[in-house]
């Protein structure tokens, strides 16, 4: 079908729908296969363009090489588009996306000894663990339960840090899982995470693009940056919210998977399994 067909078309998952995964994987697989974002250089959008993330790049690398990360988990890592431009070797890079058909291209094009490329729910997949979880605009596609669905599953795997987009000024309004987008302020309610370690300010020329835009500026003109936490500090404060509580309360996850654990061999990897208690491949 022609993009053209699906421009402005809202969509969502609805909460009554019984099959949360299987209701996340269609509505993010039609909007890579419509190309709902609608930018000629990205299938997932205008802010994973170069251009958007120009001063974020190095930044980041700046941000890597004073906390010695050195394997990373990128969730969503969507294309590979702009972060395959980091000036910066990883020992392991573990890309993760809802969207089966971006696992197998990345895989076919950009996979190597180090680079990996899997499918995966980050609300319910186990997620092995890295030095840092890179969630970079994954969040203003949730709504509030699923946005506090993902942090108690990847609160498994042992992340120290974790990288978050960070919205200000924002309502937070909650709206479905879905295209459409609206920008998070963590540090609002209902989430009130303390400050952050670091603050990256994207100085993005969008800050966020959607599907009814017609791309030379935002309709959410939010500064948009990248915050970056330890893991520990974020469970501490979602320890203390009754939502998130009721999550770990009702919500099932899926266990450490073979799919989800290729074979690793540096020291690294080994610390990690058992700092959070999985067992080594």
């Amino acid at each position: 079908m022609a993009d053209k067909e699906y421009t402005g078309v809202n969509i969502e998952v609805h909460p009554e729908q019984k099959d949360e995964r299987f209701a996340r994987e269609s509505v993010f697989s039609i909007i890579h296969d419509a190309n709902l974002w609608r930018d000629e250089e990205s299938v997932s959008g205008r802010g994973s363009s170069l251009e958007a993330t120009e001063y974020l790049r190095p930044n980041l690398v700046g941000l890597f090489r004073t906390y010695n990360i050195r394997t990373i988990a990128d969730a969503p890592c969507g294309d590979f588009n702009w972060f395959r431009e980091l000036d910066y070797r990883f020992e392991r890079y573990d890309g993760y996306d809802i969207v089966e058909a971006l696992e197998s291209k990345n895989t076919k094009v950009y996979g190597t000894k180090t680079t990996h490329f899997h499918h995966a729910d980050l609300l319910g997949d186990f997620v092995p663990p890295a030095d840092v979880l890179l969630c970079r605009d994954l969040t203003i596609h949730l709504s509030h339960e699923h946005i506090f669905t993902f942090f108690a599953n990847v609160q498994r795997s042992g992340f120290k840090y974790i990288l978050l987009s960070q919205y200000e000024p924002s309502d937070n309004k909650d709206r479905n899982t879905g295209v459409l987008f609206q920008p998070i302020d963590f540090f609002k309610e209902p989430f009130c995470f303390p400050e952050p370690l670091e603050l990256i300010d994207e100085k993005a020329p969008y800050a966020c693009a959607g599907p009814n835009q017609t791309g030379e500026k935002s309709v959410h003109p939010q500064g948009n940056s990248l915050g970056f936490w330890r893991m520990k500090d974020i469970l501490a404060a979602l320890a203390k919210n009754e939502t998130f509580q009721n999550v770990l309360a009702t919500k099932s996850f899926n266990p450490p998977a073979e799919a989800f654990r290729p074979p690793h061999t540096n020291d690294l990897y080994v610390s990690n399994c058992l700092r959070a208690n999985i067992p080594r491949q």
